[in-house]
């Protein structure tokens, strides 16, 4: 017989809600860090109160992931982790932003901007 796993547990073997508690909990140091209010929160995760009982959906995780990468990416870049922290809200003259900054960017709200932040990031390391 074939060794499968269910369908409704992730990718480390952990249930759904394990697994979104923990997004949750990393999301929310993650805004945090980065000074985020409630309104944010919401912009950037795709939802207003992430309740982990109900799982992420899987836009939710993708957003999760892009934000991770960025904040790590930045990190990275940026090893003053107070420059690595606040470059989200500075004003950037890359033609991405026109003069916005990141947090201005994924304010939108679209799953698109967080992807084109992480590739520029991405191409800048």
């Amino acid at each position: 017989m074939e060794n499968t796993k269910p369908i409704s547990s992730t990718s480390t073997g952990d249930p759904p809600v394990a697994s979104a508690v923990t997004g949750v909990k990393i999301f929310n140091r993650l805004a945090d860090v980065w000074g985020l209010d409630a309104a944010d929160r919401h912009c950037l995760l795709g939802f207003e109160t992430p309740d982990p009982e109900l799982g992420l959906s899987s836009e939710a995780q993708f957003r999760l992931s892009h934000l991770l990468n960025i904040f790590q990416i930045l990190q990275t870049l940026l090893p003053d982790r107070e420059a690595a922290d606040s470059w989200i809200k500075l004003p950037n003259n890359a033609p991405i932003f026109g003069g916005r900054s990141a947090l201005e960017l994924m304010r939108s709200g679209r799953m698109e901007d967080l992807e084109s932040l992480h590739a520029y990031l991405d191409g800048v390391m």
